[in-house]
């Protein structure tokens, strides 16, 4: 998902940017919180609270 391909060696590196924001613009449209994410070279996790309104 992100890094470098080590059989091809190309860079997905901007790809964490594109997930990294996707997450948090989700987060503007859907009533959630943001309270931690991590963005590795093959995975994300996220951590997220329900708001209420």
């Amino acid at each position: 998902m992100c890094g470098q391909d080590h059989l091809s060696g190309k860079d997905y590196e901007h790809r964490c940017l594109w997930v990294e924001d996707r997450i948090l613009n989700l987060a503007k449209v859907f009533a959630i919180d943001v309270c931690a994410y991590a963005v590795m070279s093959n995975h994300y996790h996220v951590v997220l609270r329900v708001e209420d309104r």
